[in-house]
C-alpha cells in the first residue's frame, strides 16, 4: 500500500512557533492586501494568505503524506483543465461577490464580505476576483485531500481498498469537486461553506475547539441560505454522532447534546431573522440603483445584463419570484432531471451502505442513528421542489454522503469499518468494472448548475438520432 505519512516535519520546539507565525502571517498579509492599491499586489497578498493557512495546517498536523499530495495534484490538474479565464466567468456568479454586508444582509453575503475585507469599497477587477476564487478553490482542494487521507490513516489494508475506491469514485464521478472548477459553477459560493464543513469535521471531536462549531454553522448559512437543506444536516449528524458516542448521562454526553442544541438553535434563529428582517437592511431601493453604484467598482459586467439580473434575483426578488421560476421550468423534459437520474446509482450505493450499518449495529440508539443519513434525503429533496438548480443540489446532496462516510471511517467507528471491510471484498471482485465506470464518468465530466455535461448531452443526442433513423423501417 501507499505510505501513509512522512516523518515528522518539524521539531517539538519549532512547531508551535511556526504555526503561530503562519497564522499571524496570514492576518498581516490580509491587512496588507486591504491597504495595497495595485491589483498585482492584492493578488499576491491574497495567494500569500492562502499559502500561510495551508502551511499552518501542515505544521499543525506535522506530516504530509504522499496520498495527500497525489489527491491535491489531481484536483489541481482538473482545475487547470476546466477553469474559465477571468473574462469568461459567469456574470451571474460574479455578482454574488459584490453583495457584502456593507450593502445589507443578503442570502449569500459571506463570501462577498470576505472579498470586501481584502478590497474595502475599492475597485475589484475581473482578474482580482478570479484570483480570489482560485485561492478559495485551492483551499477547498487542500481540505479535500487532507479529509480523504485521514480516512485512510490507521485502518487495515483491506479497509484502505474501500476508502481508495470511495475517494476514486468521488473524484471521478458526475458530482466530483471538479463541479466547482469549470464554467458555469466556477466561483459558486458553496466552496466557502464546504471549507467550513471540513473545518467542522476536524474540530467537532476536540475538547475546546468544538465550541467554534456553532459559529462555523452560522458561516455555512451566511454563505448561501439554500445550504440549510444540504450542508447543515452534515453538522447535525456529526454532532449527534459525537453525543451518542459518549456514555449516556455522562458529563461528556451532556456537553455534546448541549453543543448540538446550541448549534441548531442558533441556525434556526439566524434563518428566521433573515427571513423577517433582511429586506429592511438593503441600502439600495432597487437593482438599478445598486447596479449603477457597482458600475464604478468593477469591470465584471456582460452585455446581456446577467450581472444586473444576479443582483435583482439575489437581493430584491421575493420567494414567489423564485417559485415562479421553478414552475416555469420544471417538467418531464426539464434538463435537470437527467443530472439527478445519472447520479441515482451513487445515491443507491449510500442507501445500501447505511442500511448495512443499521443491520450490523446491535446497540439500539446507534442502530437507529445509521438511518439518519437516509432520512436526510427526503429533507434534501425539499430544495428540488422549490428551486431548479438540480445539478448543484445533487452535487451537494452526495458531497454530504461522501463526507459522512469518510468522517466515520476516520473516527474508526467499528460498525462502519465492518461494512467497509465487506465492501472492500466487493470492490476487489468487481475492480475492473468499477475502474471502467469511474473512468467513464471522469471522461464525461461533472454536472453543471442544472444539467448534465456537454459530453453526456452529446451522447444522448447522438443516441436519439441513431434510433430515430430506424423509425421509417
Amino acid at each position: 500500500m501507499i505510505e501513509e505519512k512522512t516523518a515528522a516535519l518539524f521539531g517539538p520546539k519549532a512547531r508551535p512557533a511556526l504555526i503561530a507565525a503562519a497564522i499571524l502571517g496570514a492576518l498581516a498579509i490580509a491587512f496588507f492586501a486591504r491597504m495595497a492599491q495595485a491589483d498585482a499586489l492584492k493578488i499576491a497578498f491574497i495567494h500569500g494568505a492562502c499559502l500561510c493557512v495551508m502551511f499552518a495546517v501542515v505544521a499543525y498536523k506535522n506530516y504530509l503524506s504522499k496520498i495527500e499530495i497525489m489527491i491535491f495534484c489531481f484536483l489541481g490538474v482538473q482545475f487547470l483543465a476546466l477553469a474559465p479565464r477571468p473574462e469568461a466567468m459567469s456574470a451571474f456568479i460574479s455578482s454574488h461577490y459584490f453583495l457584502s454586508y456593507r450593502y445589507g444582509v443578503s442570502s449569500r453575503g459571506l463570501a462577498a464580505t470576505i472579498l470586501d475585507f481584502f478590497t474595502g469599497d475599492g475597485f475589484v477587477s475581473a482578474t482580482l476576483l478570479w484570483h480570489f476564487i482560485v485561492s478559495a478553490t485551492a483551499l477547498l482542494a487542500f481540505a479535500i485531500s487532507i479529509f480523504m487521507t485521514a480516512a485512510m490513516s490507521g485502518v487495515s489494508d483491506e479497509a484502505k481498498i474501500f476508502v481508495i475506491f470511495m475517494a476514486f469514485l468521488w473524484l471521478s464521478s458526475f458530482v466530483s469537486p471538479a463541479v466547482y472548477f469549470g464554467y458555469p459553477n466556477f466561483g459558486r459560493t458553496e466552496i466557502f461553506a464546504l471549507i467550513a464543513l471540513f473545518v467542522i469535521a476536524s474540530i467537532a471531536h476536540r475538547p475546546h475547539l468544538k465550541w467554534l462549531v456553532p459559529i462555523l454553522a452560522l458561516a455555512v448559512i451566511a454563505t448561501h441560505l439554500i445550504l440549510v437543506f444540504f450542508l447543515m444536516p452534515f453538522i447535525g449528524i456529526v454532532l449527534w454522532y459525537l453525543a451518542i458516542k459518549e456514555e449516556p448521562k455522562s458529563a461528556e454526553s451532556r456537553r455534546a447534546w448541549l453543543l448540538l442544541a446550541v448549534t441548531v438553535a442558533l441556525a434556526l434563529v439566524a434563518f428566521a431573522l433573515y427571513l423577517l428582517l433582511a429586506q429592511g437592511t438593503f441600502r439600495f431601493a432597487d437593482s438599478d440603483s445598486f447596479y449603477a453604484h457597482l458600475m464604478e467598482r468593477t469591470n465584471t459586467f456582460d452585455e446581456r445584463g446577467v450581472f444586473e439580473y444576479g443582483l435583482q434575483f439575489t437581493m430584491f426578488a421575493s420567494l414567489e419570484d423564485h417559485l415562479a421560476g421553478w414552475r416555469d421550468n420544471i417538467g418531464i423534459g426539464f434538463p435537470g432531471n437527467k443530472a439527478v437520474f445519472i447520479c441515482l446509482p451513487i445515491v443507491a450505493l449510500f442507501v445500501t451502505f447505511w442500511i448495512k450499518c443499521f443491520m450490523i449495529e446491535t446497540e439500539k440508539r446507534r442502530r437507529l442513528f445509521f438511518l439518519i443519513p437516509i432520512a436526510v434525503l427526503p429533507y434534501n429533496a425539499i430544495a428540488f421542489l422549490l428551486f431548479f438548480d438540480f445539478g448543484r443540489w445533487i452535487t451537494m446532496l452526495l458531497a454530504v454522503q461522501f463526507m459522512l462516510a469518510f468522517y466515520f471511517i476516520s473516527l474508526k467507528d467499528k460498525t462502519v469499518l465492518e461494512v467497509v471491510h465487506s465492501g472492500a471484498r466487493v470492490v476487489k471482485r468487481h475492480a475492473f468494472l468499477i475502474t471502467l465506470a469511474c473512468l467513464l464518468m471522469a471522461f464525461l465530466g461533472p454536472v453543471h448548475e442544472i444539467r448534465v455535461s456537454e459530453s453526456v448531452r452529446s451522447i444522448s443526442s447522438t443516441v436519439r438520432v441513431l434510433f430515430g433513423s430506424f423509425k421509417g423501417l
